[in-house]
C-alpha cells in the first residue's frame, strides 16, 4: 500500500510505503520534486525501527547516508559528492562500535539563488554548505580570515546541513574562505582543505 500527498510549502512530494497500511506499518517515507527524489528519505524495520536514513539531490542519492541494525545500533555512515565521485565512510559493529572508515571527511557549498549578474546591496547571500558529520561526531565551519569557527550558523534539518547568511554588503566582488573541523569525543580528528566562495554585488 502506498499513499501520498503534495507539500506547496516545500513544492515536494510525500510518499510513503506501508508493510501494513490497516496498522500504520511504515516501510518508507521518500519525498520528491518534479517526479525525482528529493531531500529525506527514511526506511523502517518491520518491528517500526528506523533503518535507514538517505538523502537525495536533484534525483541522486547522495550527502548523507546512516544505516542502523535492527537493534538500532549504528552499521554505517556514508557521506557522499553531489557528482557521486567522492566519498567519507564509517563501518561500526555489531554493538555501534567504529570498526573501519574510508575516505576523508569533507563538505560542499552552494549559494543560494545565485546569478551570473550578481547580487544587489539590499541582498542577504546565503549559501548552504552539506558536511559531512556523523552522529558520534560534530561538524563546525570556520572562515580562515578570522581563523575563528562561525558562531551564527543556521543548522538545518538532519544535522548535516549548514545555512550561513552573508551581507547586506557594499558593491564590490567578494571572496569567502570557508573550511571545516570535525570532532569526535570532543576532540578535532580533522580539518577540511579550504573552499573559496566568490560573488559579485553590484
Amino acid at each position: 500500500m502506498v499513499d501520498s500527498f503534495f507539500d506547496n510549502t516545500a513544492h515536494l512530494r510525500q510518499v510513503i510505503d506501508y508493510y501494513n497500511f490497516e496498522k500504520g506499518a511504515i516501510k518508507k517515507i521518500q519525498y520528491y520534486k518534479m517526479d525525482r527524489p528529493d531531500s529525506i528519505a527514511l526506511l523502517y524495520y518491520p518491528n517500526g525501527q528506523l533503518r535507514s536514513k538517505r538523502y537525495h539531490f536533484q534525483g541522486r542519492e547522495c550527502f548523507e547516508r546512516i544505516d542502523y541494525r535492527p537493534n538500532g545500533n549504528l552499521s554505517q555512515y556514508i557521506f557522499l559528492s553531489s557528482d557521486q565521485t567522492k566519498f567519507y565512510i564509517r563501518l561500526y559493529d555489531s554493538v555501534g562500535v567504529l570498526s573501519a572508515v574510508r575516505g576523508r571527511p569533507f563538505f560542499e557549498s552552494f549559494l543560494m539563488d545565485d546569478s551570473s549578474i550578481g547580487y544587489s546591496e539590499t541582498d542577504t547571500i546565503s549559501s548552504v554548505f552539506f558536511t559531512s558529520s556523523p552522529p558520534d561526531c560534530q561538524a563546525k565551519l570556520f572562515t580562515v580570515d578570522e581563523g575563528k569557527e562561525i558562531d551564527n550558523i543556521y543548522q538545518q534539518k538532519e544535522g548535516f546541513i549548514f545555512k550561513v547568511d552573508i551581507g547586506p554588503l557594499e558593491k564590490g566582488a567578494y571572496e569567502l574562505d570557508v573550511g571545516m573541523n570535525m570532532y569526535c569525543d570532543g576532540a578535532r580528528v580533522y580539518s577540511s582543505p579550504i573552499q573559496r566562495i566568490k560573488f559579485d554585488v553590484y
